[in-house]
């Protein structure tokens, strides 16, 4: 295939999310942008501005590591925050090809340092912190939860929706789903290669985040979409977390495809899949 148009990509996700979202964004009471570290933008969101210290969802957005920001998220991010009993810090981290990997994950990581050093200033509760990313994002999720068990930072939950977990697309689902679903299999190859640069970087486990070990991983909820080549990944983390003794949920959509979860104004499982992981932080992660 011919070698993508990173800017008109970028425009694409944006012009599709236009059409995926209400026109009226969901009332949500603080919405405030900032820069931390003078160089990565994150937007937090709450739903009221009282002065209680509230539970923090890092969320970090998909786009195959190379498109999507803080605005092609904001109608879910407000659609989670609004109903549940928690803050969001959404994270603008760095994309391929102009940052490569690491620079991501490490924008992930930073992120999550922030939160615990200005707990008090944003009104955040630093011991109860989930993390949440959908697709690429959920990649990062996951390596962002490996990074923080390495430096003993405990997370209270972790969300992640149909993610790419390795460099292999010898499963079933890329074989299956490879052509007229969406995402192709071909663009999953070129966006894998985008983000790594060097393919010798997938044997990191802060890439291809299958390879790591999953115990002591925190309450894990996956979402799962049907006709997506990224389907066999999400049931492979869940048999290795299992294995693992992970206390993990696998929520399968049937008859969805890759990135439901943004199409809020014409799917109805974006609806049920955005309703269940506010139920499960609620009940399964922020709980007294």
């Amino acid at each position: 295939m011919e070698k993508t148009d990173i800017t008109a990509f970028r425009k694409e996700l944006k012009n599709m999310v236009s059409q995926w979202t209400p026109k009226e964004k969901m009332p949500v009471s603080v919405v405030a942008d900032k820069q931390i570290y003078n160089y990565l933008p994150i937007r937090i969101y709450r739903k009221d501005d009282s002065s209680i210290a509230l539970p923090v969802l890092i969320f970090l957005h998909g786009g195959g590591w190379v498109r999507g920001d803080l605005d092609t998220h904001d109608d879910l991010c407000r659609r989670l925050v609004s109903q549940g009993d928690f803050m969001m810090v959404s994270v603008h981290y760095r994309l391929a090809p102009e940052y490569l990997f690491p620079y991501a994950m490490e924008d992930a990581f930073a992120t999550l340092k922030w939160v615990l050093e200005h707990a008090a200033e944003i009104k955040a509760d630093k011991g109860n912190i989930a993390v949440c990313g959908d697709s690429s994002g959920g990649n990062l999720a996951l390596a962002l939860v490996q990074q923080a068990k390495e430096n003993d930072i405990a997370l209270k939950g972790l969300v992640v929706a149909y993610p790419p977990l390795s460099y292999d697309f010898d499963t079933p689902s890329y074989h299956k789903f490879a052509e007229g679903y969406g995402l192709t299999t071909a663009l999953m190859k070129e966006l894998w290669n985008t983000y790594l640069g060097d393919t010798l970087n997938a044997e990191n486990h802060f890439a291809s985040v299958i390879r790591n070990d999953f115990v002591g991983y925190p309450t894990t909820l996956i979402i799962a979409s049907d006709e997506d080549p990224l389907r066999d990944d999400g049931s492979q983390l869940f048999n290795k977390m299992v294995a693992a003794s992970v206390a993990v949920t696998y929520s399968f959509y049937p008859g969805t495809r890759h990135a439901f979860l943004l199409r809020t104004a014409i799917e109805k499982a974006a609806i049920t899949a955005q309703q269940e992981i506010i139920n499960f932080l609620k009940n399964k992660v922020f709980v007294s």
